[in-house]
């Protein structure tokens, strides 16, 4: 997987047991760079590439950016709040309207990302540099 594992700041020192009880508990093979959870992500491989898939249902592909900064994916949706909502008299509103920011830390071995959106999902393809294959013979020293 070319995600890399995300160290947090420690910004609670009398927490910090805590934290690392469930960082090993629930180890994975990478971290997101942030703890915001919206819109649901999606990251799995497949036939050896790296996928990730972001819920951005209701957003136009001109108020969704995808950038890299320091080896840090960052996914932002800009949206404003529909204005046609104040006349309305809800029973219940879980459709969530606002922008979002996901940040993923990125392995450098990630040359290219492709990006498409489809039904409602951005899909962004990981790519990976080819590896140089290289041979080097071990000397084995003799006693």
């Amino acid at each position: 997987m070319f995600l890399t594992k995300y160290t947090k700041p420690n910004l609670y020192p009398i927490g910090t047991d805590i934290d690392k009880l469930f960082d090993e508990l629930f180890e994975s093979s990478f971290k997101e760079a942030g703890t915001n959870k919206y819109p649901a992500t999606d990251v799995y491989t497949k036939d050896g590439v790296t996928y990730i898939e972001v819920a951005v249902s209701g957003f136009s592909d001109d108020n969704i950016e995808v950038s890299m900064e320091n080896d840090v994916l960052i996914i932002k949706g800009s949206k404003e709040e529909s204005q046609e909502s104040d006349d309305r008299n809800y029973h219940t509103k879980n459709i969530a309207r606002r922008s979002f920011v996901r940040k993923f830390t990125v392995a450098n071995s990630v040359e290219d990302i492709e990006a498409e959106v489809k039904n409602g999902i951005l899909q962004l393809k990981l790519i990976e540099k080819e590896k140089e294959k290289t041979k080097k013979l071990i000397k084995i020293n003799k006693k």
